[in-house]
């Protein structure tokens, strides 16, 4: 039984699939379907670029604040993440922003 258990929690923790991507927000569009508003923006990194979309106000504001500081973003995945940094198409955040002033 013990091994059966060890066997289903390995198999559901490996499917969990996590990325981080950093980059420059190069462009930003908004973007309505009639019951959601997003805010797109694109993501340039070493690996190519990538469209990603935002719905809460507390992520726009921080897809803003970069893009006008032309900092760099850390754009973290926690469910739903892509396979790569360079996506064609636009992904979902599921996760968390990062501003990096260095």
């Amino acid at each position: 039984m013990k091994c059966l258990l060890v066997f289903i929690f390995t198999m559901v923790a490996g499917t969990v699939h996590a990325l981080s991507c950093e980059g420059k927000i190069i462009r930003v569009n908004q973007w309505s379907d009639g019951q959601d508003n997003k805010v797109n923006f694109k993501l340039k990194s070493s690996e190519g670029s990538m469209w990603v979309q935002t719905k809460t106000k507390e992520q726009v504001s921080m897809v803003l604040l970069s893009l006008a500081s032309q900092n760099h973003v850390k754009v973290y995945w926690s469910c739903g993440a892509p396979n790569s940094c360079s996506e064609a198409t636009s992904q979902n955040l599921c996760g968390y922003l990062e501003i990096i002033n260095e």
